[in-house]
Formats: C-alpha cells, sequence, structure tokens
C-alpha cells in the first residue's frame, strides 16, 4: 500500500471513530436527561406514589361535586345504550354537559 492510501485509510477510520464518538456521546446525554425524572429511591418512588394517590382523590371528590340531571343520565342510557355509571361520569367529566358527555362517549367507543 500506498503512503497516500493508507493516510486515506487513516483518515477515514479517524473520521468514523469521530462520529462513532458523537454518536455515543448523544445516546448517553439521551439516556441521562430521560432518567432525571425518575425516582432515584424507594423512599422517592413511594413519595410520588402518594402524591398521585392524593391528586386522584382530589379528582374524584371534584367529579362527585359535579351536579348532574337524572334525565340526562336517562337519556344518555338510553340513546347510546350504555350503563346508569358510564353515562354519569361522562356527565361529570364534561360538567355536567349532556352535549359534551354524548359526544365524549361516542368519541370514546
Amino acid at each position: 500500500m500506498s503512503n497516500k492510501e493508507t493516510m486515506t485509510l487513516e483518515k477515514d477510520d479517524s473520521s468514523n471513530t469521530i462520529n462513532n464518538n458523537k454518536m455515543i456521546s448523544e445516546a448517553m446525554s439521551s439516556l441521562n436527561n430521560n432518567n432525571k425524572n425518575k425516582p432515584k429511591t424507594a423512599t422517592e418512588t413511594v413519595k410520588l406514589s402518594v402524591e398521585d394517590e392524593e391528586s386522584n382523590q382530589k379528582k374524584l371528590e371534584a367529579l362527585k361535586a359535579v351536579k348532574i340531571n337524572k334525565v340526562d343520565v336517562e337519556i344518555i342510557c338510553r340513546e347510546l345504550e350504555v350503563d346508569t355509571l358510564r353515562a354519569e361520569n361522562a356527565l361529570r367529566e364534561n360538567d355536567g354537559n349532556i352535549i359534551s358527555a354524548l359526544k365524549y362517549l361516542i368519541h370514546s367507543k
């Protein structure tokens, strides 16, 4: 092999090495960014779990506080052939608005 060919091969190898190092660096950076939001200890996991439970409890209480019309529940049950609980939940999630609840149920089927 001539010196020129050897220099070209070495140049190609160094380019590949730089590209590989860059890709590895980007992958590691991506992994580090993904792990920043994850809990590091069991205590943090439990704390997040408790916060999620409290958040869910507040949402349930807010939904229970929404006033719904029984006639609206009956209309939804009859027209969309869903059970009472599903009709009530759809109304509560849509602040008692029957039109929004109907749209919600139609699109969720």
